[in-house]
């Protein structure tokens, strides 16, 4: 979070002079190609998923006529679950019960962004862009851990919990990813001080250090909000 701080502290003159944008997106895994080493065990247990979101904070710089360049923070958060990893009976309250253990892992990513936004339509208080966006991740935090459940053949839970593996976290730094994404966005400027927008995203990695992700591409759905009035949009 220091990160942040230095972040606001570098560019706090340029808050009040121009438009401060938050992007709020969820990614749609569509081509996600695993490591031999996961095909593998997917022929064994087909129960993975994952989900990431991401929170963008963009700064315009350059803001001329229909182009606008800008940088900011982009915080990414991926959950990766493995249903039923381990599956096994135990002897509780004197009978057998089923306990099946999932694994749960979770990455908390720190990055800058870069990117550049052209205007293509542009009537009354709609305008749509459309750009480029490239996130260099340099601070990750992983965790992950095993929950379980005891119930009886799967039904009626008696009791849950919780348990660590030998090496639960991993801090990654200075570098643990890098993607690239092209945009669309449906921007409306509700007031003066305020807008609000859609944007659709398709983008892939081109470096990541998780081995079952070292190559794939999503379909992101965000919503932005835009706050301050830069100098280029007074009238």
């Amino acid at each position: 979070m220091k990160l942040f701080g230095w972040f606001f502290i570098v560019f706090v003159p340029f808050i009040s002079a121009t438009q401060v944008n938050v992007l709020i997106e969820q990614n749609m895994d569509w081509y996600k190609p695993y490591t031999r080493q996961a095909q593998e065990y997917l022929i064994l247990n087909e129960k993975v998923s994952s989900y990431t979101s991401k929170i963008q904070i963009e700064l315009p710089i350059v803001k001329k006529n229909l182009f606008e360049f800008g940088l900011g923070l982009n915080y990414k958060r991926i959950s990766h679950l493995v249903k039923n990893k381990i599956n096994y009976f135990v002897i509780f309250d004197g009978s057998t019960k089923y306990s099946p253990v999932d694994v749960m892992s979770k990455s908390h990513s720190l990055g800058l962004n870069f990117y550049e936004k052209y205007n293509l339509v542009k009537k009354g208080s709609y305008l749509g862009q459309i750009g480029v966006n490239s996130t260099i991740y340099v601070l990750e935090i992983y965790k992950s851990e095993y929950r379980f459940q005891i119930s009886d053949a799967g039904l009626n839970p008696y009791f849950e919990g919780s348990f660590r593996p030998f090496n639960p976290s991993e801090f990654l730094f200075p570098l643990s990813s890098i993607d690239l994404s092209i945009f669309y966005n449906n921007r409306w400027q509700l007031k003066d001080n305020f807008s609000l927008g859609a944007r659709i995203s398709l983008g892939t990695n081109l470096y990541s250090d998780w081995d079952q992700f070292k190559k794939y591409a999503w379909l992101g759905l965000g919503l932005e909000m835009g706050f301050g009035k830069g100098i280029g949009d007074r009238k």
